[in-house]
């Protein structure tokens, strides 16, 4: 599974402008910026949160423990939505908990 944001309203995409693959065909072009969950995490029943912070850091947990950044570089002047793209051994997402919608202005 890979996951991150993206600064691109998904309600204006199209199907067809969109690739097979996240990575790298997505976080190639400009707005889009995700990265490969190791297949080791990627467990049965497991819960994986991940947020960003101003620095344009991106965090994990898996399981309510910390895993650290993710990566980095995301621009967080601008609202974003997060990205999931499901391959490899992973079959499905469910969403769980809350949702947290923050609003500012640039």
């Amino acid at each position: 599974m890979r996951f991150g944001f993206t600064s691109h309203d998904p309600a204006k995409l199209s199907q067809e402008s969109l690739p097979r693959y996240a990575c790298p065909d997505l976080t190639n072009r400009s707005g889009y910026w995700a990265k490969a969950l190791p297949e080791r995490l990627a467990r049965l029943g497991s819960v994986l949160s991940f947020r960003y912070c101003l620095s344009g850091d991106v965090f994990f947990d898996i399981d309510g423990e910390e895993k650290g950044v993710f990566f980095t570089g995301v621009n967080a002047k601008t609202p974003l939505w997060a990205l999931i793209d499901v391959y490899g051994n992973t079959t499905s997402v469910e969403f769980v908990g809350r949702c947290m919608l923050y609003t500012y202005n640039v």
